[in-house]
Order: structure tokens, then C-alpha cells, then sequence
């Protein structure tokens, strides 16, 4: 197949989009200027619903001829035009029926009126130019031309193209009721084409399915360009196009799992863009002329937030507060339509409509005060998936980033808060210490545009520079930046926070760096904070080992040496004459020393967490007679983790039970959890004494009370990254819970 030159491609996208354009114009201008000003309005079934003009008819009469043609020639003609050239104060014979009697009249032709203009200027014409821009969006900016885009853009002009012909077929003026049908039968296909690909299409379909319902459209299309359907047969299609259109978005919502929210999205447009009209024909809502219309630009506008959301990043157009506003407008103004009727039916009085008009105005007021900022989070939420605006982000994040206590909560805050409260879909976090350029955080960024540390002076000389795609093209690298802030805490920079691509045009205003280098500051402290923890733990960790080999060694001294030489002794004192008291209070004494050297290194964790943690209930019952009485209620499990998290695992749950023997007065004590792969959940807890929930502190609490045994648990707790929690009641009792999984570890 031969392939257009891109430049000839280009001149025919930009002249299809005249081309259309001045259709909408002209048609416009055929409504406001050609289109005659008769002084009355009829229905599709000859009804008069308006009069703009004194004139001898009235509401409710039903046209039968005007002039020499009768209604019925009038609807089956579509290009026989009525009124045309008929001046102001010409004369027309008009026949009509009236209370069931038919009435011949001599009627005045008016010409224009102001009061039909404006009842014209209410009207549908202005969709025509919203639909075009839509259209005009994708044709300019929206990429890759694919089927998608190729649907889209044939959709948006399509409805341009209806809307416009439209204002003008009431009247039959210049084939505008001819081409208004042709344009519905190119749109079937398409609409169904269309919901059948977007978001992502819904199933494989023979090749030659959508050519053939392409060409059926263009077939119709031609034959209404002859009058050769049925004058009314359009309408049918058009429903067609719409109901299978709908059948499908309610398809992929219950069948397509991965596909229901942007389906959902597309749906709830849909409804939202149709049912005030719908509910205004049926007369459900209070007649209020070009309200209606307003919901329709919906529909364009769900589709390309749909068909490009994420998907093209760099084009995706979120004016999340313009949007947000404009549907609290529409939901706002379609409940007072719903409201009003009741209203005036209830009140019932000559001056209903004037008290309704006043109350709900003092109604509007009230919900905008109080509903329009929920609504406004609804929608930025739910909709556009902006989880915070900027005045929120700079009211909450700081504090939450300097409080950050580990990398990974850093990390999460930036990915899931920050990054999209903004619209940034490139972001590089980079640690410059120690001569060294690590990476703590890369999104959008691919692993041969990331800078290295003898690039770190390039690239603090760009600091708070708005950069464009053409500012740094020496650099391999560079092409994707357009912001670095660094990350200094007084004169020394730690880190290095790099930005890119964001939505709509990459640009970052001086207020977004301001709003930046304000959350930097905090990133530099938080990093600076997690980096002095980091070596804190270190020092901890390494003093607890420390402390851990010289208890080990004392144990291995005590069973080696002292035990083995009291067992030598005892062996002596069978030589001589030793009473039984003291022969016992020997034994006790190894016994005791045994003890010891397996509470200063239990050898049994050598076979890991399970067997040391029964051994323990079992020590403790044998120590204390079962008074009170530890119960294990783990099941059973081989499962092994690392050497110092057992080890740490172990000593909390250890010392958990000495405070509850100690201090609970406790008739029972269970230690009960789950031993799992990469997941530990221990609970230790008794019936005792309990103590005032006040009392529940943390680490800071419990040194400053001078509970060390309780402060040690918490700081081993911090070391594995588990997560220990202490809950009591008075006279119920007190729970130790600890909590580590695998992905929490640092």
C-alpha cells in the first residue's frame, strides 16, 4: 500500500479540519442569518410549542399544511425548504387543527424577532465548535496515529459535523437535512468502532468485520444523498449506533476485570452527558432551554482522558480544577432541575415560581459552601486520580518527609503522593555522599540516562533552572532533565532530586520550584536524618553482637571450664564424708549455672526459632513450677530465618516473659503466633494484672520511665524492622505483639 510523505499527510489532517470548520461556520451562520424567522416553533409531530409573536395561533395547535405543502410532503421532501423567501408582513395560508377542529388562517410572516433569536442562540450550535477543538486537540497533539486516533478524530469531526448541519435541517435549508443523515450513517460504525478499541480493544475480531460496517456506513450515507431511505430510518440507526455503543461499555465492565474503571469512567460519562436531555423530554426536570447541552462535552472529553490517560504521559491534559468545577456546575444545576418541579407543585400558589426561584438560589449558595471542596477531592481523587492538590501537598508533605523514618517510607510518600499531586512522571533521587552516586528512588528514568558522580558539578551548575529538551544536548544524559534541586543540609549537599517529563508541557513555573526546593529542604533533612539512624543501628546492632560473642564466650567458659571442674570436684567429695544438705545445694548450684549459661546463648536456636522458643516455656515451667503456667500455642515449623533475627526474635519474646512473671500476677501466660515463610506474628499474653492504657508508650517513653528491659525490646524490634506493639487493660491483662514480614526488612 503506498504511504503518504509526511508533509502531504500533515496538509490533508489540517485541511480535513478546515474543511469541517467551515461547515460549523457556515451552517451558523445559515441558523442565525438565511434561516427564516417565523414567529413560531412546531415539534417533530406538528405540535406548536413556541410563539415568539402576537400571532392568531396558539400552544398546542397542530400544523397540517403551510402554504401549498402539506406536512406530511414536508417531512418526506427533506430538501423542500419552508419560508424561504418570504418577506416580513407576506402572507402564508396556514391550515391547522384546534381542539379537534381544522382552522385555515391568513398568517402574517414576521420575519426576525429578537425573542426567536435568542431562543435560537440557546440552542445546540455552539456543540458543534466543542466537538471541533476536540477534534483539533487530537489531530495536533494527541500521538501515536494509530486506529485509536484515527477513530477518535473521525468521532470528534463526525459530531462537529452532525451538530452543525443540525441547527439548520429544522428548516430544510441548504441540504442540511441530507447531509445531517449522511453524517449520522458514517458515525454508526464508528461510535461502534470506537467503544469496541477504547481503552484497549475488547476482543479479536475478523479483519474484515469493521471495512465491512465502514463501507455499510458510506452505502447509507450515499443512498440518503439520493432520498432513498425512508426519511425516518437515520433515526433508527442512530439509536442503533448508540445502544450497541452502550452494550459494549456495560460488557467490558462486567467481563473485562482489567478493563472496568476506565469502562466504568466512559459509561458514567455517558449516562451523565444523556440524561438531562432524556429527563427533559420526559418532562422530569424543569425546562431550563441550553442547561442540558452543557453535560454533552462530557462525552469528548471522558474519551480522550480515557484513550491517552498515562498511556501518553508527556500529552495528557488534566485541568483537574476547571474539570472539577465544571461537574460540581452540572451535578449541582441537574438537582435543582429535579428539585424545582416538585417545589412548584407543592406550593402551588401565584407566587410559587417566584418563591421557588429565591429559594433555591439561597439553596445553590448553601451547597456551594459546603459540598463543592468534598466534591472537588471526589473528583481529583476518583476521576483524575490526583491523590492531593498543591496547597494540601505543601500544608502535609513537609512534615511527612522530615519524619520519614526509613528509605523505603521516603520512597512511597514521593511514588504515590508527591510525584502525582504534581504531574510528574520522571523523578531521580540521588545520594552524593561518600564520593559516591546512589541511587535511592528512579521513576521514568531508564539506567543509561542516570548521571555519575564526576557529572555531580554539571549537574548542581542546572540547580532551580527551568530547562527545556534543547538546553543540554553535549550531555547524553541530560536530554530528559528539566529541574535539579539539590538536597543540602546548611553547606553541605547530601543528595540531588532530578525532574522531568510532566504533564501537560514539561514546563515547571516558579512557583512549582518554589513549592519543589521547599519539599527538597525537607528530603535533605529526612535523608540526612535516615542516614544518622542508619548508622545508629549499625552502632546498635554491632554493640548488641559485640555483646551477644562476649555472653557466648562466657557461657563456653562457664560449661567448659567451671562446670566441668565442679563436676571434678564433685567426683572428690565422694572420698569423704559430705552431708546430704550440701551434696544438694551443689547440684542446685550446677543446675542454676546451667541455666545460666543457656540463658546467656541459647544453643538450642541452632535449630532454629521453634525449637528455641518451646525450650524457653519449658525452661520458665520447670523454673517457676508451673505457677504461673506459660502455654505454647505455635504450630510446629522448621522454618529458619536469618541468624540475628532469630536471635533478636528470641530475646524479645524472652524478656516479654520475664516482665509478665515479674509484674503481671498472672494465673497464665500463651505465647501464640504463626511461623511462615518471610512473615513471623508472635503474641504474648497473660491473664494478669494489666496496667492504665496511658501507660502504653514508646521507645522514648519507656527509657524515659526507666522500663530498660522494655526499651531493649523495642530497640531490637526497630533492628529487624518488625513491629512491636504493647496493648493492656487494668484487671484484664497485657498482650506483646510483634509483627515482622520479609519485605518490611531493611
Amino acid at each position: 500500500m503506498m504511504r503518504l510523505s509526511p508533509r502531504l499527510q500533515q496538509i490533508l489532517e489540517q485541511s480535513l479540519a478546515g474543511l469541517v470548520l467551515g461547515v460549523i461556520v457556515f451552517y451558523t451562520y445559515a441558523f442565525f442569518v438565511i434561516a427564516p424567522y417565523s414567529g413560531f416553533h412546531w415539534n417533530s409531530d406538528g405540535q406548536v410549542e413556541e410563539i415568539f409573536v402576537p400571532s392568531p395561533l396558539q400552544i398546542g395547535d397542530v400544523m397540517l399544511q403551510i402554504g401549498p405543502l402539506t406536512m406530511p410532503e414536508i417531512y418526506l421532501d427533506i430538501r423542500q425548504s419552508i419560508f424561504l423567501g418570504l418577506q416580513p408582513g407576506d402572507l402564508i395560508s396556514i391550515r391547522f387543527q384546534r381542539d379537534g377542529l381544522t382552522q385555515t388562517i391568513q398568517y402574517k410572516f414576521p420575519g426576525y424577532n429578537l425573542a426567536e433569536f435568542l431562543r435560537r442562540l440557546s440552542g445546540q450550535w455552539w456543540l458543534a465548535f466543542v466537538f471541533w477543538f476536540f477534534g483539533l486537540i487530537t489531530l495536533l497533539a494527541l500521538r501515536p496515529k494509530d486506529t485509536r486516533w484515527r477513530l477518535f478524530l473521525a468521532f470528534n469531526f463526525l459530531m462537529a459535523f452532525c451538530f452543525a448541519t443540525s441547527t439548520a435541517s429544522e428548516h430544510h435549508l441548504l441540504e442540511s437535512a441530507v447531509l445531517l443523515r449522511m453524517g449520522i450513517w458514517l458515525s454508526l460504525p464508528v461510535y461502534l468502532h470506537l467503544h469496541w478499541v477504547l481503552p484497549r480493544p475488547v476482543a479479536s475480531l475478523p479483519k474484515i468485520v469493521w471495512p465491512v460496517l465502514h463501507l455499510g456506513g458510506v452505502a447509507f450515507a450515499l443512498a440518503e444523498l439520493l432520498q432513498l431511505p425512508h426519511p425516518g430510518l437515520y433515526s433508527i440507526g442512530f439509536t442503533f449506533a448508540v445502544f450497541g455503543s452502550v452494550l459494549i461499555l456495560l460488557g467490558r465492565v462486567i467481563f473485562k476485570k482489567g478493563q472496568r474503571k476506565q469502562s466504568s469512567l466512559l459509561l458514567l460519562a455517558a449516562m451523565l452527558a444523556l440524561l438531562p436531555s432524556a429527563l427533559t423530554s420526559m418532562k422530569l426536570l424543569a425546562e431550563t432551554g441550553v442547561y442540558p447541552l452543557f453535560f454533552l462535552p462530557i462525552l469528548p472529553a471522558a474519551y480522550l482522558y480515557s484513550a491517552y490517560h498515562r498511556q501518553l504521559s508527556g500529552l495528557e491534559i488534566r485541568g483537574n480544577r476547571l474539570v472539577s468545577l465544571y461537574l460540581f456546575l452540572l451535578v449541582s444545576g441537574l438537582g435543582m432541575m429535579l428539585l424545582i418541579p416538585l417545589a412548584d407543585d407543592f406550593l402551588n400558589i401565584p407566587t410559587g415560581i417566584l418563591f421557588v426561584g429565591v429559594f433555591f438560589n439561597l439553596l445553590i449558595v448553601v451547597v456551594v459552601i459546603f459540598t463543592y471542596k468534598p466534591f472537588q477531592h471526589f473528583v481529583e481523587k476518583r476521576l483524575l486520580h490526583i491523590p492531593m492538590s498543591r496547597t494540601e501537598m505543601l500544608e502535609n508533605f513537609p512534615g511527612q518527609i522530615a519524619a520519614s523514618p526509613d528509605t523505603a517510607t521516603l520512597i512511597r510518600l514521593v511514588q504515590r503522593e508527591i510525584l502525582p499531586s504534581l504531574l510528574i512522571h520522571q523523578s531521580l533521587l540521588l545520594d552524593c555522599r561518600d564520593e559516591l552516586l546512589v541511587v535511592i528512588d528512579a521513576v521514568g528514568v531508564p539506567p543509561e540516562s542516570i548521571p555519575y558522580y564526576p557529572d555531580l558539578p554539571t549537574l548542581l551548575s542546572l540547580k532551580q533552572e527551568r530547562l527545556s529538551a534543547n538546553d543540554h544536548n553535549s550531555h547524553p544524559f541530560y536530554g530528559w532533565i528539566r529541574l535539579v534541586l539539590p538536597l543540602a543540609v546548611g553547606q553541605k549537599v547530601v543528595g540531588v532530586w532530578v525532574l522531568g517529563r510532566r504533564d501537560p508541557d514539561d514546563d515547571y513555573s516558579p512557583n512549582d520550584v518554589a513549592a519543589l526546593q521547599a519539599l527538597a529542604s525537607q528530603m535533605a533533612i529526612a535523608l540526612n536524618h535516615i542516614t544518622q539512624t542508619d548508622h545508629l543501628h549499625a552502632l546498635y546492632q554491632a554493640n548488641i553482637d559485640r555483646r551477644e560473642n562476649e555472653r557466648a564466650d562466657l557461657a563456653r567458659e562457664l560449661h567448659d571450664n567451671v562446670l566441668n571442674q565442679m563436676a571434678v570436684l564433685k567426683m572428690e567429695f565422694d572420698k569423704i564424708s559430705l552431708s546430704t544438705d550440701f551434696l544438694q545445694h551443689w547440684d542446685d548450684t550446677i543446675l542454676n549455672l546451667r541455666e545460666v549459661v543457656s540463658g546467656l546463648r541459647p544453643a538450642i536456636l541452632n535449630y532454629g526459632l521453634y525449637v528455641a522458643l518451646k525450650a524457653l516455656v519449658d525452661d520458665l515451667n520447670d523454673r517457676t513450677n508451673e505457677n504461673p503456667l506459660l502455654v505454647l500455642d505455635i504450630p510446629e515449623s522448621d522454618i529458619r530465618y536469618d541468624l540475628q533475627m532469630e536471635q533478636h526474635l528470641y530475646r524479645i519474646v524472652q524478656q516479654a516473659c520475664e516482665n509478665a512473671l515479674q509484674h503481671a500476677r498472672a494465673n497464665t501466660i500463651r505465647l501464640h503466633g504463626q511461623l511462615e515463610p518471610g512473615r513471623v506474628s508472635l503474641m504474648i499474653e497473660d491473664d494478669g494484672v494489666g496496667f492504665e492504657p496511658g501507660q502504653q508508650l514508646d521507645l522514648n517513653g519507656w527509657l524515659a520511665n526507666k522500663h530498660y528491659g522494655v526499651a531493649g525490646m523495642f530497640e531490637r524490634a526497630a533492628l529487624v524492622s518488625a513491629n512491636l506493639q504493647i496493648y493492656s487493660t487494668p484487671q484484664r491483662g497485657a498482650r506483646v505483639q510483634i509483627l515482622w514480614a520479609h519485605n518490611n526488612h531493611r
